[in-house]
C-alpha cells in the first residue's frame, strides 16, 4: 500500500488506519512491508517494495490539484513497476485516501471493507 504525493511516494506499513484494517481482515504481508512502523518514503529505484500479490494506493490530490496522480502514474508506468508481479497481473488498484488515509474511525472501516470486497469480486 502506498501514497503517492507530487515527487514523493511512501509505503503504508502496518502501523496505520488502512494497514490495521487490512490485517484484521487476514492481509498478509510481504516481507519488506511486514514492519510495525506507520510510513517508510522511498525512492522510484525501490519500487519493487511495493509489490505483493495486491497493491491498494491513493493519492494526496485534493480538488484543482493533479501533481499526486501525475506522481503516481509516472512511478506506475517506469519500467521498473513495469517488472512488478503486481502490475503485470493488473492487480494495481487506486483507492480513495479519504477513506483509506484520512478518515479514520468505524464508517471509513466499513467502506475500505466494501473498497477490498467490490475488487476482490473483479479479481474472481
Amino acid at each position: 500500500m502506498a501514497r503517492f504525493q507530487p515527487g514523493k511516494v511512501r509505503a503504508y506499513l502496518k502501523n496505520n488506519f488502512a494497514g490495521v484494517i487490512l490485517d484484521k481482515i487476514g492481509f498478509a504481508r510481504p516481507e519488506a512491508q511486514n514492519k510495525d512502523e506507520f510510513t517508510q518514503d522511498i525512492a522510484k529505484e525501490q519500487i519493487n517494495l511495493l509489490d505483493g500479490d495486491v497493491f491498494f494506493y491513493f493519492t494526496s490530490d485534493r480538488e484543482g490539484d493533479d501533481g499526486a496522480t501525475k506522481t503516481a502514474k509516472e512511478w506506475l508506468s517506469d519500467p521498473l513497476a513495469q517488472n512488478m508481479k503486481v502490475v503485470k497481473t493488473g492487480r494495481a488498484y487506486l483507492v480513495n485516501e479519504a477513506i483509506w488515509n484520512s478518515s479514520g474511525g468505524i464508517l471509513a472501516a466499513e467502506l475500505m471493507v466494501k473498497d477490498v470486497e467490490r475488487i476482490f469480486g473483479e479479481i474472481k
